[in-house]
């Protein structure tokens, strides 16, 4: 991934978990993250090579498929997460992190019942709100670092 997208993602990371933590209920915050995963996705995935495209779609199909039988116990982004780690070999945490976005645009893009949609996101949205808070908290300490390693430059 080149430093661009690993840039454009983290910027998407923190708008999503702004739109998260800011939403007053579940199912608008889920339209939400959907709206900017889908935006990111359209933005960014030219970038990705042929191959990387294909293993997103399937894992985006191998998604759908889990969450139309997994019933009341969804971990969609435990299974996910599982899921990249076994088609992509070695990913860092931020590679993941742009894979999962895009990954979540291709999987959620084909199903249009916002019922459907708010219920799968309750099921899941303390854990997602835990690990967007978790991004957020890297994403802060990543910029407080590049910040202090410019002052450092600039005094010495």
């Amino acid at each position: 991934m080149n430093k661009k997208l690993a840039t454009g993602f983290l910027i998407g990371v923190f708008v999503v978990g702004t739109v998260l933590a800011a939403a007053p209920d579940a199912k608008s915050a889920f339209v939400a993250a959907k709206g900017k995963a889908a935006g990111f996705h359209a933005k960014f995935i030219s970038h990705a090579s042929p191959q990387v495209r294909v293993k997103i779609s399937a894992s985006a199909a191998a998604g759908r498929k889990y969450l139309a039988g997994c019933g009341r116990n969804c971990s969609y982004y435990r299974f996910l997460t599982g899921d990249l780690n076994r088609r992509f070999q070695g990913l860092t945490g931020q590679q993941l992190r742009v894979l999962i976005t895009l990954v979540f645009a291709e999987t959620f893009s084909g199903i249009g019942d916002d019922s459907q949609l708010a219920d799968i996101e309750l099921q899941n949205a303390q854990q997602e709100q835990q690990q967007m808070i978790e991004t957020i908290s890297e994403v802060e300490k990543m910029v407080n670092d590049t910040a202090m390693s410019v002052i450092r430059n600039i005094k010495g």
